[in-house]
């Protein structure tokens, strides 16, 4: 078990460490892979609607959360349209990320949705992988008709990826992934208008590291731990050109993520999870927030850790 805690020690550390954050971007404790556990397909042959796969979480916050934080429930999925041999793939996916404050009768009121959509094309090099792509990410409110206030972010972005394979003695399934996010499309609307920072507007990159190791302790249960993290890059200016030639500031988001794993068929992740944001993206003012949620998340082998 001590290379196990170290992994949680560095991250923790780590987190202590980051000085504020960004918007949550939703594949941020899994990351896609269509070459794990999927069907492979020979050299020189080509294979459509090859392989799909997908994850579903309910966490409720607890202890450590604001008030627009009670449930988080996340949804995604992704569909293999092509394999090339066993050197190349084209995926799209979709994902959701639902977040409800605990204002109402039944201390369940919807609040907020993020929602992403991609296009990720894989290579492997080696014993690793290599990944570019293109996401489309927005958050809405919902039900806020009595706050007299709304936000509404977009905020697209081409993905780029190198993921490595790890394992440390006694455990399995590790990998590192080193991930950039050169923001497109950007747009932070707030009713009533403010100009308080930070502001989706002046994104300019996002770049970060996940690290991931599973030990078992049976046949099929297992203690896993994911710690990921990243800085974004703000610019002083809002023109999509222009934005490249200054940087006014960078802020950090991050979260570690362990418990009890249970791998049949498929995964099922029993997890306490801890992030720190500066901005939730809900807010009209933007706030920062300490979280922590306790849930359960199943998610499909092939493709998905």
């Amino acid at each position: 078990m001590g290379r196990f805690s170290i992994v949680l020690l560095v991250g923790l550390v780590g987190l202590a460490l980051q000085p504020a954050s960004a918007q949550p971007l939703i594949e941020r404790d899994v990351v896609l892979n269509p070459f794990w556990e999927t069907p492979t397909v020979a050299e020189g042959e080509r294979r459509f609607v090859h392989s799909y796969g997908g994850w579903a979480g309910l966490a409720t916050y607890a202890g450590l959360r604001d008030n627009d934080h009670q449930w988080n429930h996340q949804i995604g999925g992704f569909l293999e349209l092509g394999r090339w041999g066993d050197t190349a793939s084209l995926l799209i996916t979709t994902q959701i990320e639902f977040i409800a404050d605990p204002n109402n009768d039944i201390n369940f009121n919807p609040r907020a949705i993020f929602w992403e959509e991609g296009l990720l094309y894989t290579r492997r090099m080696g014993a690793g992988f290599w990944q570019l792509g293109y996401y489309h990410r927005c958050k809405h409110d919902i039900d806020n008709l009595s706050l007299g206030e709304e936000r509404t972010l977009i905020y697209g972005s081409f993905k780029h990826r190198l993921l490595w394979p790890t394992t440390l003695p006694g455990a399995e399934d590790g990998y590192l992934a080193w991930t950039t996010d050169v923001y497109s499309i950007r747009q932070d609307t707030r009713t009533p208008p403010n100009d308080q920072l930070p502001n989706v507007n002046q994104k300019l990159l996002s770049t970060g590291l996940q690290a991931h190791t599973r030990r078992a302790t049976g046949e099929q249960s297992g203690l896993f731990a994911t710690v990921y993290g990243n800085a974004t890059l703000y610019s002083e200016t809002t023109g999509f050109f222009d934005r490249f030639g200054s940087v006014k500031n960078v802020r950090a988001q991050g979260g570690v993520s362990a418990g009890l794993s249970v791998r049949g068929g498929a995964a099922l992740r029993l997890a306490v999870t801890y992030e720190y944001l500066a901005d939730t993206g809900i807010p009209v003012e933007p706030q920062d927030g300490h979280l922590l949620r306790i849930g359960l998340t199943a998610l499909s082998l092939n493709g998905l850790r």
